[in-house]
């Protein structure tokens, strides 16, 4: 199972980039391969997520057991400088895409990346 974000960017500043992987039912096999690539399918750079492992908010009230598993890329262009590279069009901006592939049959997941102004705070969120 794959899915697409497609025309993820920014510009070199002020926007920063987050890419967000959600396991709703927290299975310690989830694994997931996050590719980010230019327009014509390059690969640049991979990382592989663990939404399912061990959760990262501690929880002992009674929602504990309906928080999803997550992982996160923290400033997606500061983890894989190589996307600074890819200007796309005239203003110069960082144009990328995602894939987000599920590396163990019959695990589910929801992926996003959010784009921050890093000024304004305003949020721009991707999603398949």
């Amino acid at each position: 199972m794959a899915a697409e974000v497609v025309g993820v960017g920014g510009s070199t500043h002020p926007y920063n980039g987050t890419s967000v992987t959600y396991d709703p039912l927290r299975d310690s096999r989830t694994e997931v391969l996050a590719e980010f690539m230019r327009d014509n399918g390059e690969v640049l750079a991979s990382t592989v997520l663990r939404p399912g492992a061990d959760p990262v908010v501690a929880r002992t009230d009674d929602d504990a057991e309906f928080l999803p598993g997550f992982d996160v890329v923290y400033d997606i262009e500061s983890a894989f400088p190589v996307l600074r590279t890819i200007t796309a069009d005239f203003r110069e901006q960082l144009i990328y895409n995602v894939r987000l592939t599920s590396l163990v049959e019959g695990t589910v997941f929801w992926g996003f990346v959010s784009v921050t102004h890093n000024e304004t705070q305003d949020v721009l969120l991707i999603s398949p």
